[in-house]
């Protein structure tokens, strides 16, 4: 693992280079906008349909409810906006999920002194109770939307009775409980749908100890997928990147007091540390993907030795450099130089490798600057005519630019056929003769003996 800071100002930036991989890189951003109050153990949905995260309650107490919160807010372009201060009861410790089939946003439970056992849902406007029975009161459980088979399922949690293992499922009407093999009871665990292989991923939590296993629900079965990986953890916050395809994880608690600042990754069969830089060490941080925007946005926490967190973070992942002005299609003369270049930024150190017709370049003969991110060909021949492009890399990985057509004309070759021999001079005689102004070579108004010499010099420069 290599871990890079780019730069500390208004805002800092500490960037997940993982260059063995040659996949991609993430860069965590600090933002300076203002938004909900500090809080911890709040819970935050993607709204798809209006490309906004809501964000609702959370507390800033130490567990015994005082310090509940009811509001109700929006992130969307970079910016927190305030939607509602009314609708659920106070509470931390609640879930939510997008129903993007109905288009709603559907809380469960909580905590603010008692435990929970409420189902409300967010229309995009306003809150509206939907159910009071279903799953006994409780907090901290984990729950995840499956939109391959319409529903939101929700398991584990801690209730009057201590930590619980029972699964459930929400139609939009009724709570159905799902009587089949399941994990470990816990609550504090993360779970996350991933999209690309159907399945509900869930990771860690606490049972009177840290966990580390990941099971995996595929519709029928849990299926434990892998009994190590990250750290033994509750309290952490993950969702799924749907471009990346790769289950992010970040912070939690480790142990009593103890909070991690690690960024970890599942891409199915394994768990990757990307980062050990970027948010603070926390713990009841959410932590949702922003699929308008492709980042992650993280929110508050409780943190060391911060305690409630009220900053905003961005991790966005990238595959490579961003090429701004790519090279650019041209004509010359021959012999006169082709000159290519190329703009771009990334991670890191910035590299260049030329290509013409798909074949690397190397420096050498006519050839400058193969590797570099100006490319000059002098002196040009016909034979240089073709499609350049250009491989720029990164810490991150690689990128192609678009190919530029260079167009290679050479004034002597008058039968256009690429190369010179007696055909083309019996061409120029015979133009001359006609006084076509095609033999005017020297360009003036006469045809005569200098533009005789006109051509022989440049036949004799060749193409």
């Amino acid at each position: 693992m290599r871990m890079c800071i780019y730069g500390v100002g208004l805002f800092l930036l500490a960037a997940l280079c993982s260059p063995g991989r040659g996949q991609d890189c993430g860069t965590w951003t600090q933002t300076d906008v203002s938004g909900p109050s500090a809080r911890a153990n709040h819970a935050v949905a993607y709204d798809s349909e209006r490309d906004r995260l809501i964000l609702f309650g959370g507390t800033d107490d130490g567990g015994n409810g005082s310090g509940a919160k009811q509001d109700t807010w929006a992130w969307k372009d970079g910016a927190w906006t305030p939607l509602a201060t009314d609708g659920p009861p106070p509470r931390s410790g609640h879930t939510m999920v997008y129903d993007a089939a109905r288009d709603r946003v559907v809380l469960f439970g909580g905590w603010n002194g008692d435990y929970l056992a409420d189902t409300w849902e967010w229309d995009g406007s306003a809150w509206h109770l939907r159910a009071g029975g279903g799953p006994s009161p409780r907090e901290s459980q984990v729950m995840v939307y499956d939109p391959a088979r319409g529903v939101t399922l929700m398991f584990g949690g801690a209730g009057s009775e201590g930590s619980m293992g029972d699964f459930w499922q929400w139609d939009g009407e009724t709570w159905s409980y799902l009587n089949t093999k399941v994990p470990p009871g816990r609550f504090a665990a993360v779970m996350a749908y991933d999209l690309s292989r159907s399945v509900a991923v869930l990771f860690g939590g606490y049972d009177g100890e840290y966990r580390d296993d990941t099971w995996e629900w595929d519709g029928q079965v849990w299926n434990l997928a892998a009994n190590n990986g990250s750290t033994p953890r509750e309290g952490s916050a993950m969702d799924f990147d749907s471009v990346r395809n790769r289950c992010v994880l970040f912070g939690g608690s480790t142990g009593p007091g103890s909070f991690s600042d690690q960024t970890w990754e599942w891409n199915g069969s394994a768990w990757t540390l990307r980062s050990e830089v970027g948010p603070s060490r926390r713990n009841s941080a959410s932590l949702t993907y922003d699929s308008g925007s492709s980042e992650f946005v993280l929110f508050g926490g409780y943190g060391d030795p911060g305690g409630f967190e009220q900053d905003t973070w961005t991790l966005k992942f990238t595959s490579g450099p961003d090429i701004s002005v790519p090279p650019q299609d041209t004509s010359v003369e021959a012999h006169d130089p082709i000159i290519l270049s190329v703009e771009s930024n990334g991670q890191g150190t910035l590299t260049y490798q030329w290509r013409k017709d798909t074949i690397d370049l190397d420096n050498g003969g006519n050839i400058f600057g193969a590797r570099d991110s100006t490319l000059t060909v002098f002196p040009s021949h016909l034979a240089d005519s073709g499609s350049y492009d250009v491989v720029v890399s990164d810490d991150c990985g690689s990128v192609v630019s678009g190919p530029a057509l260079v167009a290679v004309s050479c004034s002597a070759d008058l039968d256009a056929n690429g190369t010179l021999d007696l055909f083309d001079f019996l061409v120029f005689v015979n133009r001359f003769n006609a006084q076509d102004e095609a033999a005017n070579c020297f360009a003036d108004d006469q045809f005569d003996l200098f533009d005789f010499l006109c051509y022989v010099n440049l036949f004799n420069e060749g193409c």
